[in-house]
């Protein structure tokens, strides 16, 4: 079943290039929608040149949220955060939203 999580973030220590281009490769693997957010910028991290400046420009400790669309987001994000040495932000628990199969249809 398709679902959407998302959760608020941030970088416990500064990432290297190197661990950029792990979050890019996890990501194309992902048969799914990943999203950074971030005030008003929202980027698709399986676009590089978008990924590279998003995650350069991040300070330590700065909040950004993480949205997952798509099968099983639990897992991926679940090996994110392990890659990454993401924190959890606050109070923020991550959410979960099950959404129908796109190819249901519903007669109203």
């Amino acid at each position: 079943m398709k679902q959407i999580v998302s959760s608020d973030v941030s970088f416990t220590k500064s990432i290297s290039m190197r661990r950029i281009m792990e979050i890019y490769h996890l990501a194309k693997k992902y048969k799914g929608t990943i999203y950074f957010i971030r005030d008003s910028k929202i980027i698709n991290i399986k676009h590089l040149p978008s990924l590279v400046s998003f995650l350069l420009l991040l300070r330590e400790h700065q909040m950004f949220k993480i949205m997952i669309d798509g099968e099983e987001p639990q897992d991926f994000f679940q090996e994110i955060k392990e890659m990454c040495n993401l924190a959890l932000g606050g109070n923020e628990k991550t959410r979960a939203l099950n959404m129908l199969e796109t190819d249901y249809k519903v007669k109203v």
